[in-house]
């Protein structure tokens, strides 16, 4: 399947380090100081 050249940039793989914007709202929220866990792979 060649669709990869259509998807949006959000399904790029981010670098180590880096936060969806989704995992960076939640970080941002009160309270919320430690990094968000990464997904737990299948």
């Amino acid at each position: 399947m060649g669709d990869h050249s259509g998807k949006p940039a959000e399904t790029v793989p981010l670098k180590p380090g880096e936060l969806t914007p989704e995992q960076s709202d939640h970080s941002t929220k009160p309270g919320k100081h430690e990094k968000p866990k990464p997904a737990p792979k299948k």
